[in-house]
């Protein structure tokens, strides 16, 4: 929220997630036990509503017998409030 995301907008969100996903490269895939594909991570900087880019780690899960794949997490990496 200190990016100028907010909960009653959460599409705003949702698009930055899915347009940060598109634009950079899976850093790394984490093998999981509840999934036919590994964790694909992604980083990279997020823009933000409020003009700043946080650098974010997002992770997206696929799970057994799907194809799209589903966000599990998403987080600022170190020094990510500092831009």
């Amino acid at each position: 929220m200190r990016f100028g995301f907010a909960l009653d907008d959460w599409p705003v969100l949702a698009t930055a997630l899915k347009r940060h996903a598109a634009e950079h490269e899976v850093v790394a895939a984490e093998p999981t036990a509840f999934g036919t594909n590994a964790n694909d991570v992604v980083e990279g900087p997020l823009p933000a509503p409020n003009g700043r880019s946080p650098g974010v780690r997002v992770v997206w899960f696929i799970a057994t017998g799907e194809r799209i794949p589903l966000l599990a997490t998403v987080y600022p990496l170190k020094g990510a409030g500092d831009d």
